[in-house]
């Protein structure tokens, strides 16, 4: 019995027994079968064909999507790893209006964030944005180029530890909405909220709790993360710091202002450090041509690019 024949009898014998929302979905999967396992020049024309060669399509179709994306090479010396995705979280994308483009601004201490992050971790990039805008964005986040890998893939929940290919014990996953990312980092998250664009000090306050979770000496870092599920990270982790120095400081005079003077000494000797690297990076980019902007426009990008292919 042919194929054709084999589904008008069953749709036939379906519709007598009035179950159409099954009929229709047995439909739909024959048909995808006999799109599918169509034989092209296989001499088998029999059902069961069909239904193989469908599958060896649907499974060679899945194995290459799980090929398109990279995995990272071991690591030449071990290093704890943080996963991010720039859009949200370094950078903010607005439609202006006035210029009726989108603008990219960069949030404030980006730079020094990677710099100083970069020293300690090995920082990897997961974007499902186009590979051109996604290059555009990382160029002007990260001029000196402190991110070790760029990943490219249309859905950022296909990227899996077996990408990773690092030890999940000593790996942190930077993340703003739920269910950013692949199931195997559930419990690596370290869920912030979205960056709305405006100046804030959100950074230097990550910098330092990334900074004690590599030097307090934890094992395993998804101990710690756990703590701060369902919270806001920034007034949780500012709370455990505080109580933290409280405890440290019992018979001191004027506790919150020595807390802050201290947070604040932190942040000046990082930001100190940064300039100081900062302009050794600069001459450099300088004889490289490279030129380093606040704020940027998409369509401006894109007209760029191709002014220099017909060029």
């Amino acid at each position: 019995m042919s194929l054709e024949k084999f589904l008008q009898a069953f749709k036939s014998r379906m519709e007598e027994r009035r179950f159409p929302y099954i009929t229709s979905s047995i439909l739909s999967f024959g048909v995808g079968v006999a799109i599918l396992g169509r034989p092209n020049g296989f001499k088998d024309q029999s059902i069961i064909g069909y239904i193989r060669r469908a599958k060896e399509k649907i499974c060679r179709f899945a194995k290459e999507r799980d090929m398109s994306i990279p995995t990272l090479p071991p690591q030449e010396q071990a290093r704890p790893t943080i996963v991010f995705d720039c859009e949200d979280f370094l950078v903010k994308k607005k439609f202006s209006f006035f210029s009726f483009d989108f603008l990219v601004t960069k949030r404030s201490f980006t730079d020094l964030f990677l710099f100083h992050s970069a020293h300690i971790y090995e920082l990897v990039h997961v974007s499902e944005s186009s590979v051109s805008f996604s290059r555009y964005l990382l160029h002007r986040i990260d001029p000196y180029g402190c991110i070790s890998y760029k990943v490219y893939c249309k859905d950022k929940k296909m990227f899996s530890s077996k990408h990773l290919n690092r030890p999940l014990e000593k790996f942190v996953v930077i993340s703003t909405r739920e269910g950013e990312y692949h199931r195997d980092f559930n419990e690596n998250i370290l869920r912030l909220e979205k960056w709305q664009g405006e100046p804030e000090w959100g950074l230097l306050g990550l910098l330092n709790f990334l900074h004690n979770l590599h030097f307090i000496g934890v094992k395993d870092f998804r101990d710690t993360l756990k703590t701060y599920f369902g919270k806001n990270f920034y007034n949780a982790y500012e709370r455990v710091q505080k109580s933290i120095f409280v405890q440290r400081n019992l018979f001191t005079w004027d506790v919150e202002k020595k807390y802050r003077d201290r947070v604040n000494e932190i942040n000046k000797k990082r930001q100190k450090d940064f300039e100081k690297a900062k302009r050794v990076m600069d001459m450099d980019l300088q004889d490289r041509g490279v030129k380093e902007e606040e704020e940027g426009s998409i369509l401006g990008y894109v007209f760029s690019l191709c002014i220099k292919a017909f060029i």
